[in-house]
């Protein structure tokens, strides 16, 4: 059962000394397509020597634009409105397949009418769309480094090893961050009218100097377990696991090697993982099957 409400506003302003006013936009009216039914709504000016001109943004929200032409001592608003306060489920929507799952990509035409909003600061649009500036390590501190590690082999032919790291000149955890974050900036710059593609494609570009660093993360952790025949044998494999302890994302590797006289084989597949925004799940793949061979002359 709605239950019915009136609501009363006032605003007002008292100078010193008359003033002459710029034209006032007054946002105080609800929306048509508000889920309240209203009853009745009413606005009133002071002075009342005024211009009063409804509009709607491009949202359909109501603006009133007032132009008072003399000089006034006072400015005030007031509005009066009756409603309907009912109750309604506030999860009553659905959410496109393609959104599911986070992150996601909107579709162009939602991308395109977003585009305004998916552009944060500090980030302007000059900053975003040079090469030069797609991704600076701001964080970078000292260029220290540090290992630590342990090896151990066991006469059956398995071997692990583990090792451990701090890198001061690799990027951040907010480095990776940022670049998330600008990859997303710049995909919304490139839906906006006169901005040219081969700019937001050619900084797109730059920002992947970040994965051409030694180290991907700053501290890390790696741990290798191996096999390969103590009698001599043809075969070996060994599985490799890599976390960034900066930000959760990891890269797990699985190889397999044949070796002969001559000729040696080598197949594996390399899977990188992690929260959205870590380093590895930023990766340009997701993942990476590899096949060689070699033969010695």
């Amino acid at each position: 059962m709605a239950i019915r409400v009136a609501v009363s506003h006032r605003t007002r302003y008292v100078y010193g000394r008359p003033v002459a006013m710029t034209p006032q936009v007054i946002r105080l009216r609800p929306a048509p397509h508000t889920r309240t039914p209203i009853h009745s709504y009413s606005l009133r000016i002071e002075p009342t020597e005024h211009f009063l001109n409804w509009q709607q943004d491009p949202y359909g929200n109501y603006l009133a634009r007032v132009v008072i032409p003399e000089k006034t001592v006072s400015f005030g608003v007031t509005v009066d409105l009756v409603a309907d306060l009912e109750a309604f489920n506030p999860f009553d929507f659905f959410i496109e397949p393609y959104a599911e799952k986070y992150p996601f990509v909107y579709a162009e035409r939602v991308r395109r009418e977003l585009a305004p909003f998916l552009l944060a600061e500090p980030a302007s649009p000059s900053q975003l769309l040079s090469p030069d500036l797609a991704l600076a390590n701001k964080t970078t501190g000292s260029a220290r480094k540090a290992l630590a590690g342990f090896t151990w082999t066991h006469e059956t032919g398995w071997s692990i090893l583990g090792e451990t790291w701090w890198d001061g000149t690799a990027p951040s955890a907010e480095d990776w961050q940022r670049l998330s974050r600008q990859a997303r900036q710049r995909n919304a710059l490139a839906a906006l009218p006169g901005v040219p593609a081969a700019a937001v494609a050619g900084s797109l570009a730059a920002s992947t100097r970040m994965f051409q660093q030694p180290n991907v993360s700053r501290h890390a952790a790696l741990a290798h377990i191996a096999w390969s025949d103590p009698q001599g044998g043809r075969w070996s494999g060994g599985v490799d696991l890599l976390r960034s302890l900066d930000d959760g994302g990891y890269s797990l590797t699985a190889a397999v090697s044949w070796q002969a006289d001559r000729l040696r084989l080598d197949a594996g597949v390399r899977r990188f993982g992690g929260k959205p925004d870590s380093a590895y799940r930023l990766m340009p793949e997701r993942g990476i099957v590899f096949a060689g061979a070699s033969l010695a002359f």
